[in-house]
């Protein structure tokens, strides 16, 4: 909750003109401070309806935006910073806002669309570059995901984000070797990252390496012990090996950890 306010006062940081619209503000902020929502949402919104300054509205429709967000009302919360939009269109900083929830709800499209926008205004936009190349290595499009991820590691040489988006990309161009040295890096510098060991479990997979690939879940379970797709993985591999019983055990380990219902009873009937 802290961190919602510190978000709402930066979004505020602008004259509050009227008495009424500062009066409502600070009894917005004031709700939001006990957790009361519903109740900030209500007074932002009659802000807004006594305030004519654009650069006033732009702030409170995304302090407005912001509480949708926080309540999951993701419909309400992309028109209000549509809105805070018409009055600041070249904030990348909304711009950025609207994006993450048309990521949350699956619209990558039109995130992507935002996201262009965003880098169009600020070319070095390192969140910007970032989402980008991972929407365009999930489309397919991984000559403009690695125009992305190369452009993140020409300001940041050695980006995390980068580095990884790339090893995915030589993954999935069969280029196993730069995929290994890339994850074999990573991992020497962040070895308590439990993802980066699913990572390279994934490519020791791909090159039928399932002893391997083994060694690398077991590390990352005992970092993350409640990711299901660590049990996803671990049961893909006690199937190769032939071990459907210790497959069949992952797999429900993975269920109850919150995997895909669908998916893993598909893998649960092949097991049996």
């Amino acid at each position: 909750m802290k961190k919602i306010i510190t978000l709402l006062l930066l979004c505020m940081a602008l004259p509050l003109a009227a008495q009424n619209y500062k009066t409502l503000a600070e009894k917005a902020l004031q709700y939001v401070e006990k957790d009361s929502l519903v109740q900030a949402e209500k007074l932002f919104k009659e802000a807004i309806s006594v305030n004519s300054d654009e650069k006033e509205i732009a702030a409170l429709y995304c302090n407005l935006g912001l509480i949708q967000r926080q309540m999951k009302h993701y419909s309400d919360a992309t028109d209000s910073y549509t809105m805070a939009l018409r009055a600041e269109p070249k904030s990348t900083a909304i711009l950025l806002k609207r994006a993450l929830i048309y990521m949350e709800e699956g619209l990558e499209a039109t995130a992507l669309t935002d996201y262009n926008q965003v880098l169009a205004l600020q070319p070095d936009n390192k969140e910007a570059l970032t989402v980008r190349a991972f929407l365009h290595s999930k489309r397919g499009e991984l000559d403009e995901a690695r125009a992305d991820y190369n452009h993140l590691r020409m300001l940041e040489p050695n980006s995390y984000d980068a580095r990884l988006g790339l090893a995915m990309l030589a993954q999935k161009q069969k280029d196993f070797r730069s995929a290994m040295e890339l994850l074999n890096s990573l991992i020497s510098e962040y070895p308590s990252s439990a993802s980066l060991y699913l990572a390279r479990a994934n490519v020791e997979m791909d090159i039928t390496q399932p002893d391997l690939a083994l060694i690398d879940v077991e590390r990352a379970i005992t970092l993350d012990p409640k990711a299901p797709e660590a049990f996803v993985l671990r049961g893909d591999i006690h199937l190769r090996l032939k071990k459907k019983a210790l497959a069949q055990q992952d797999y429900l380990r993975a269920l109850k950890a919150g995997a895909s219902q669908a998916e893993v009873r598909a893998k649960l009937r092949r097991s049996k």
